[in-house]
């Protein structure tokens, strides 16, 4: 058989959508634009189309921000790396992603010097590295049920060096993720969600008022703090927040049932505070809430509901007396999920 001529490979045949007859005419910058308003799955089916569509796919004023979302299996999860090594590099400032891996993390830090907001989301944190991150990120949310163990050591080594925004989304916060987390220095948002607590036993992965008042200590630069579920939260806590966070802007706490009328005055410190959520459950009376939002002079938005004591009428006392406020009666950490 030796002898025998082999047959040529068959050609993949070059598919012409009807498209790319009709817009030949269309000068690049016109279909770079046409290509800006197509979502991420359409941009790479239209790059299979013709060469020329291939080549202008990978202009980077396409690749800017960037989400990458929905369900991938995880022998696809190659195919979402492919896809970042193709279009991702120089120019992506925000990148939204539901799976990724330890090599899609060191491509973005090697690759893409001005990542400055980064979304993680999915089961894939359990088996990342987070140490690979880029560390010139400046936003960055972590979204997940299962995370690696230890993993806020990876973000307090001094690799996150000029970060401002933190979002967690994760079940197991201890004292000890506080304290990490509490170097952070440069935080100016910090929001951790579904911080369950209500057996104080950091075994069961869990954070104590003693981690939060070493956390709100520490981050004196705060604009924005978001907790949800603070059950274990006194009055001590305010003091601290009312003490060392005078910068703070917006402060949002989740069901603070442990807060008295005594805790909710430490706040009459937080002349910058624009917004207030004390979120459900807060046994304050009306005449300390009307007392401390009197107090503070900055404050724009008051977001609280069931609460034990304060009802309609005073909420329309608070109304009157300060008309500049607008308040609120209903849950706001609805908006605020991941």
């Amino acid at each position: 058989m030796s002898g025998q001529r082999r047959s040529p490979r068959l050609k993949a045949k070059v598919f012409t959508h009807p498209w790319e007859s009709g817009t030949a005419i269309l000068p690049d910058e016109s279909l770079i634009s046409i290509f800006s308003f197509l979502p991420i799955k359409s941009r790479c089916r239209a790059a299979r189309v013709s060469k020329r569509w291939n080549t202008l796919m990978k202009d980077k004023s396409l690749w800017k921000n960037v989400s990458i979302t929905g369900n991938v299996k995880n022998r696809n999860l190659n195919k979402v790396l492919l896809f970042v090594q193709t279009y991702l590099s120089d120019n992506l400032e925000t990148l939204v992603l539901h799976h990724v891996s330890n090599k899609i993390l060191q491509h973005l830090t090697k690759n893409c010097p001005k990542l400055a907001a980064l979304s993680l989301k999915g089961k894939d944190l359990k088996t990342t590295d987070l140490a690979f991150l880029p560390p010139h990120l400046m936003e960055l949310r972590l979204v997940s049920y299962q995370f690696a163990a230890n993993w806020y050591c990876s973000l307090t080594q001094g690799l996150l060096y000029q970060i401002e925004k933190l979002e967690v989304f994760c079940p197991h916060i201890t004292n000890n993720t506080l304290g990490h987390l509490a170097t952070l220095r440069t935080l100016k948002s910090l929001q951790l969600v579904s911080c369950r607590s209500s057996v104080v036993d950091e075994s069961e992965g869990t954070y104590t008022e003693r981690g939060f008042s070493c956390l709100v200590e520490q981050l004196t630069e705060l604009r924005v703090l978001r907790f949800q579920q603070c059950s274990q939260l006194s009055d001590t806590a305010f003091y601290r927040i009312g003490s060392s966070l005078t910068k703070l802007e917006e402060l949002t706490l989740h069901c603070c049932c442990n807060i008295t009328d005594v805790g909710l005055k430490h706040l009459k410190n937080l002349q910058s505070l624009k917004i207030l959520d004390l979120g459900g459950g807060s046994p304050v009376s009306p005449e300390a809430l009307m007392g401390v939002v009197h107090e503070l002079k900055s404050l724009r938005e008051l977001w609280i509901f069931d609460t034990d004591y304060i009802r309609q009428q005073h909420i329309d006392e608070i109304k009157i007396n300060e008309p500049r406020l607008i308040v609120h009666v209903k849950d706001r950490w609805d908006s605020l999920q991941f």
